[in-house]
């Protein structure tokens, strides 16, 4: 994007504020890695009890964030969450963690078999154990990780959209043409909306 996503913004407001703003609705404990940039950015536009970490490894990959929030957190499952999916939806989180218990993962999973594990919920023991294993055998793409999750909860994708009707929470603004389009329809959307309400 040749900016830092986390501070595009939509309907007025930065992607990281809308993201952390839809976690805090499903957990307390939210924690925001930052891989090395700087902690104070994030912090100044974030409410004071989100925790900003920088990433304690890098590896160059999500999973330099899933050791450093996983290990933090302190609870048995977490949600991972990109922090370029302005259109999340809470309710999408809480019944992906409604499907979690027992299992490594709650993964959304589309029928051509691509995965989202950028908004998934982990078992958090199981999902450390599991990237240590990748990153010792080299394996640091974060598709990797479910080589080594055993018993994984795969979410037909289809089923989300009775909480988000257009899969909107799944969307990620990877490319200036993503972020074109995300701009497009703010007015007709911001304008009609609250983004803290619940909407699909």
């Amino acid at each position: 994007m040749g900016v830092d996503k986390a501070f595009l913004t939509y309907c007025g407001r930065s992607f990281i504020e809308i993201v952390v703003e839809k976690a805090l609705k499903v957990s307390d404990k939210v924690v925001v890695c930052v891989g090395s940039k700087n902690r104070s950015v994030f912090e100044a536009v974030l409410p004071g009890n989100v925790l900003v970490v920088n990433d304690r490894v890098d590896l160059g990959t999500p999973l330099s964030g899933v050791l450093t929030g996983f290990e933090i957190l302190g609870v048995d499952y977490a949600a991972l969450v990109g922090c370029d999916m302005p259109l999340i939806r809470e309710k999408v989180l809480t019944y992906l963690a409604s499907l979690a218990g027992g299992h490594s993962a709650a993964l959304p999973r589309w029928p051509s078999g691509e995965l989202e594990p950028l908004l998934a919920v982990y078992n958090v023991g199981d999902t450390l154990s599991a990237t240590r294993q990748a990153v010792g055998d080299g394996k640091l793409g974060l598709k990797h990780l479910f080589e080594y999750l055993a018993n994984v909860c795969y979410v037909d994708v289809n089923s989300l959209k009775r909480f988000d009707a257009n899969l909107e929470s799944l969307k990620n603004i990877n490319t200036p043409q993503d972020y074109e389009e995300l701009k497009f329809s703010e007015s007709s959307i911001c304008g009609h909306m609250n983004l803290s309400s619940e909407t699909s």
